[in-house]
């Protein structure tokens, strides 16, 4: 009887055998010019605009894992992995705080990437561009750019010569680019149609971020210019605040690291929020937070070492499909979990990250909350067996992926949860477990998990 395979399981496979293959080429320099020839006819004629990026993505994966430097004989095979038509190259690495979250994510090594970005400006169709590796900034950025991330690395003149090439950018993520100050602001102005900022940890201060918001909000006024959906930045004061509030009530996502007394009633302006993320807040203006908008947002990611209670949480967000919590108080106010269940919120919860060292007891409470879990982070200070029990006590039977950090040999209790968690698909754990043995021998082999990320 023939064996029947659903399309994306075709589509998967075959993408298998072609990175295997590339891979196999590359052992074997000798044949690379004739078997590079070959597949120039096969890629012309044979992959579908609609699959360029797909096929570019996991073919660029496949050389990313084999390659440690990227030799001239290879030039030829970049110039045919890389689809002329490929609308999206994404080259960071992914955080959870995001919406819609994205549970799986590759880690690049980097030795490509350059080799990649010399050839942006034969990519005329490139809408999105993710980097994060340091690239000295001499690359030619195609118009067709909508989308520019560049994390950690990106400076003035990266940001000035973007400026020149990306009329028509409407999303620029700069998280993390110290390099970035108030000399930077003028360049982000001459974008007209950003609806997405993210300047989240740049060194833009308060003059720098008054003048931006006060552009920005003029230049919502003039005719055909798009509003503003998401901004993130480091700190805002309370006037900041009050103008972002009063300016873009159309925002989607705000991200930022601390108030200085913001008035956060105020968010009950944004009808259209989904998105909030706030580094460091007090309980009392994590309530009123909660109070404002838990009803409607999607994600919530925020840090408090306060004493907080985890009612508050269960009892108006509602809507919560991602929930991220710091904090290093070990006074978190933390109920019993059938009472935490009777209330209405946390029941859509699909990713949850607890990085509550020094409380435990919060973290089980949350996991035996938010049942339905996909994406499970867990940070403790525990020798993580309680943590363990409670997956091991509920049904966690849409867990896919779970990352686990904690202190001491959790190699035994690891191996109950991966056997519990059937649905288990990444494992992620501190560098403990490798030194104490690979759990990966003592697994069935039927069982089809992803170790070799960050085990």
């Amino acid at each position: 009887m023939a064996l029947l395979r659903q399309p994306d399981q075709l589509v998967n496979l075959s993408l298998q055998t072609l990175c295997k293959y590339i891979c196999t080429l590359i052992d074997n320099s000798s044949s690379i010019k004739d078997t590079c020839t070959y597949l120039e006819h096969l890629f012309r004629d044979g992959v579908p605009q609609s699959m360029a990026d797909i096929v570019t993505e996991n073919l660029l994966w496949a050389l990313d894992a084999k390659l440690t430097y990227v030799d001239k004989s290879l030039s030829k095979l970049f110039d045919i992995v890389i689809m002329p038509t490929v609308t999206r190259l994404d080259f960071c690495l992914h955080s959870l705080h995001q919406v819609p979250y994205k549970a799986f994510y590759y880690h690049w090594n980097g030795h490509i990437i350059p080799e990649v970005l010399q050839r942006l400006h034969v990519l005329q169709n490139l809408r999105v561009l993710r980097i994060f590796h340091t690239f000295d900034g001499k690359y030619t950025f195609p118009s067709s750019l909508v989308e520019f991330t560049y994390h950690n690395n990106c400076d003035k003149k990266i940001l000035k010569q973007l400026s020149k090439c990306c009329k028509d950018l409407r999303k620029l993520d700069l998280y993390n680019s110290t390099s970035i100050g108030d000399s930077s602001v003028e360049f982000i102005l001459k974008f007209k149609s950003l609806q997405h900022i993210d300047l989240f940890g740049t060194y833009i201060n308060e003059k720098g971020m008054t003048e931006l918001l006060e552009k920005l909000a003029k230049n919502k006024c003039k005719e055909n210019v798009p509003p503003l959906k998401s901004f993130g930045c480091s700190n805002l004061t309370s006037l900041q605040f009050e103008m972002l509030m009063n300016n873009f009530s159309q925002l989607t996502s705000l991200k930022f690291a601390r108030n200085t007394r913001c008035e956060f009633d105020l968010l009950e302006n944004l009808k259209f929020l989904k998105s909030f993320s706030i580094t460091d807040v007090s309980a009392r203006d994590l309530y009123k937070i909660i109070k404002s908008v838990g009803n409607q947002l999607v994600l919530l990611h925020f840090g408090c070492d306060e004493e907080f209670d985890l009612r508050k949480l269960a009892a108006e967000c509602i809507t919560i499909e991602c929930l991220h919590v710091n904090s290093a108080t070990r006074y978190i106010n933390v109920p019993d979990v059938k009472e935490m269940k009777r209330l209405p919120g946390l029941k859509l919860v699909k990713c949850l990250y607890a990085n509550l060292y020094n409380s435990p007891e919060a973290t089980c409470c949350l996991i035996s909350t938010c049942q339905d879990v996909e994406v499970l982070e867990v940070n403790t200070d525990t020798d993580g067996c309680l943590i363990a029990e409670t997956i091991l006590n509920n049904p966690m039977t849409s867990l896919k992926e779970l990352n686990w950090w904690c202190s001491g040999d959790v190699r035994d209790v690891t191996l109950k949860v991966v056997q519990h968690c059937t649905n288990l698909q990444v494992l992620r754990g501190y560098y403990v477990w490798k030194r104490r043995g690979n759990i990966k021998n003592d697994i069935p082999v039927d069982r089809n998990i992803d170790w070799f990320r960050f085990l």
